[in-house]
Formats: structure tokens, sequence, C-alpha cells
């Protein structure tokens, strides 16, 4: 699904930030990227999703070349870490817009899609946010919100930055528990800072360090490579194969 070949991408005036000889990722799943801050994850993103552009090497997505798919909001979807609304949107013509490019010119979709909209909004329990307007929901609500727009986007790959900041336990759940559906029919790349999320919800993970993949593999394995990735000592108990890692000192 996801090729990188001799990807390099630098910011303005600076030397390589990403730099990536060789990456793939063939399959349905979880995929957490996980790393310190600055280590490249959300630029990481971005380049996956042709938000910012790059002068030198390749990413494919089903063999195709990335710079060349012409709506690739047709085959990936993207949820930011920070959500910026420059409209007091009603939450379902919000999530509407995730189709837009199927819209007509006076921004109406066929019954069809209209249909299959109610029906997400009722399948993700969030029926009853549909009139609300977006700057009257909490942080946990907006995210909803969010990744009910990307699946209703469409595509085989979801890629969520930082999907679990600033939400409480509730939310957080449920969204593990679509995630963990979605993982079914779609290659899911998230972002997260807590280890115990990305290690227990994940298929694979994906180390970033100083804009490098340094790992990739199975909770397992990644979880004898922590010291090295964070360059910290990083504790934890595995217990009836769940992950805990201790926080604090």
């Amino acid at each position: 699904m996801i090729k990188i070949n001799n990807l390099k991408f630098s910011y303005v005036g600076n030397k390589d930030f990403i730099e990536i000889e060789k990456f793939s990722i063939d399959g349905n799943g979880i995929y957490s990227v996980i790393g310190e801050n600055g280590s490249g994850k959300t630029t990481f993103f971005k380049l996956i999703c042709n938000i910012i552009d790059f002068k030198t090497g390749e990413i494919l997505l089903f063999n195709k070349n990335i710079k060349k798919i012409k709506d690739l909001s047709r085959m990936i979807s993207y949820i930011p870490q920070n959500i910026y609304l420059h409209h007091d949107f009603p939450v379902r013509d919000f999530i509407k817009l995730g189709r837009y490019s199927r819209m007509d010119l006076w921004g109406n979709l066929n019954s069809f899609d209209e249909k299959e909209l109610d029906d997400l909004l009722d399948s993700l329990g969030i029926s009853h946010l549909k009139n609300k307007t977006c700057y009257s929901l909490s942080g946990g609500e907006l995210q909803l919100v969010q990744l009910a727009r990307a699946i209703y986007q469409g595509g085989k790959i979801l890629v969520m930055d930082e999907p679990f900041s600033n939400i409480d336990h509730k939310h957080r759940k449920t969204i593990v528990k679509i995630i963990r559906e979605l993982k079914k029919e779609k290659l899911i790349l998230i972002s997260t800072h807590d280890l115990g999320i990305s290690f227990n919800i994940s298929d694979h993970l994906i180390c970033l360090k100083n804009g490098r993949i340094v790992e990739m593999g199975d909770a397992d394995t990644i979880s004898l490579k922590l010291d090295f990735i964070f360059e910290a000592k990083i504790e934890f108990l595995k217990i009836d194969g769940l992950f805990y890692f201790k926080e604090g000192e």
C-alpha cells in the first residue's frame, strides 16, 4: 500500500530533516509511529499525505506515485494533531465535507451518500451531535467528529496525528474501539506519545529518531529498543499480554 524510496526532505535553510531509504507497508492493520518530540512524526505523516512537497525520492500509494494521483482524497484521509476551524459548521455539514469532491455545484450529495452519512453517525453513536455546531463540542466530541469525517471521506488509508491528546478516558476508549474495527478494512497510521495505547492496540510500531526510521516491529520486539529510541530508561510491565508503562520518576 505504501512504499518509500530514497526520500529526503528538509525545511528551508535546514539540513535533511527526514531521510528514509526504504520503507513499505503492505497490508491492513494499526501501525503506531513513536519517537521523541521533534523526531519527525508529523512531518512524516504530512509527506505521506502529500501536504508538504519533497524534492528527492518517491512515495508510492498502491504502486502509484503520490505526486501523480489526481484525487488523493479517495485513497487517504488525514486527521491533524491540531484542528483549526475557520467557520462554526454544524456537525453534519462538517462531516459531509469529507466528500467535497463528490458534491455538485450547489454543495449537494446524492441520496445514497446522504443515507450513508446518517448511517455512519448512527454506527459511531454521535447522531445526537449532528445539529450542534463544531465550536460547541468538547475536545473528545470534536475528535470523534473528525474521525467520522475521515471515515466518510473514504479511502483505504487513515492517518491520525495524536488522536488521543487532550481527551478524556471515555472518548479515548470509544476511539480505540472504532480504530480496532476499522483495521479490518483499512491501513491505519497513528502517532501518539501514549506508549500504553500504542503498544496495546498496534499490530506494528514504527520508530522515528532524528527523522530516520530506526526500528519497525511488533510490540515485543520494540519493547527491547525503547531506551535507545527515547534516550532514556523506559520502565514497563507486561501482564496477561498487556503493557503497562511506569510514569513519573
